[in-house]
C-alpha cells in the first residue's frame, strides 16, 4: 500500500497563515501565483476559511514553477515584499485574481491598489532576503515530495484528492469527527 508523503517541515510561526496553529485542521498549500488551478483553489481556501473559521488553520508556502512560469517568482518575492507592509494576503488574492496579465506592471498596479508604499516596496522587492523565503518553502516543498501546484497536505498529510470545495469539506469534517470522537474517549 502507498503512504501519502508526510510534510518535512512542521507548521510554525514563520508560516504565513489564517487561523491558529493550534487548529482542530491545518491546510498547508504549496503554491504558484501562475498556476491556474492555484487560482481556482485559491477561491475555495477563502471559501473553507470562511466556512470552518477557528477551526481551520490555512498556510500558504511558495512553490513557484520558474520553469513552467515566468512570473511565478517575482510574484512570490513581491508578496514577500508587500508582507512587510502587513498586506501579503491581499496581495495574495489580488496576484492570483490578475495572473492572466501577471507581469511586472500588474504587480506595481497591485501595490499601488493596496495602498503599499512604492518606494519602500521597490526597495524591498530586491531584498535578498525574500529570494531566499521563497526558496526555503520551494525546498522544504521539495523534501515534502511536492511535484506540482497546488500541493496541499491536511493536518501534514498530502491530499490526493480532488481540490473542490465538496471533497475538501468532506475530508475536513471527516478529520474534525475523528478528532472530536477521540477526545470523547481522553
Amino acid at each position: 500500500m502507498l503512504h501519502s508523503p508526510k510534510l518535512k517541515i512542521a507548521p510554525n510561526e514563520s508560516d504565513h497563515r489564517i487561523g491558529a496553529l493550534k487548529a482542530p485542521v491545518t491546510i498547508v498549500e504549496y503554491g504558484d501565483f501562475e498556476s491556474p488551478q492555484c487560482a481556482a483553489a485559491a477561491v475555495i481556501f477563502d471559501e473553507l476559511i470562511s466556512t470552518y473559521k477557528s477551526d481551520l488553520c490555512f498556510i500558504y508556502r511558495h512553490f513557484p514553477l520558474s520553469s513552467l512560469h515566468r512570473m511565478a517568482e517575482a510574484a512570490a518575492i513581491s508578496v514577500e515584499a508587500a508582507d512587510q507592509q502587513l498586506n501579503f494576503w491581499g496581495m495574495h488574492r489580488l496576484l492570483y485574481q490578475n495572473q492572466i496579465i501577471l507581469s511586472p506592471e500588474t504587480i506595481d498596479i497591485i501595490a499601488v491598489t493596496l495602498a503599499l508604499d512604492m518606494e519602500t516596496f521597490n526597495k524591498d522587492l530586491r531584498r535578498t532576503e525574500f529570494a531566499e523565503r521563497v526558496q526555503k518553502d520551494f525546498s522544504s516543498g521539495v523534501r515534502s515530495g511536492v511535484n506540482g501546484t497546488p500541493s496541499v497536505y491536511l493536518n501534514g498529510t498530502r491530499y490526493n484528492g480532488e481540490i473542490t470545495f465538496a471533497a475538501l469539506k468532506n475530508a475536513i469534517d471527516n478529520m474534525l469527527k475523528s478528532t472530536s470522537e477521540f477526545e470523547l474517549f481522553y
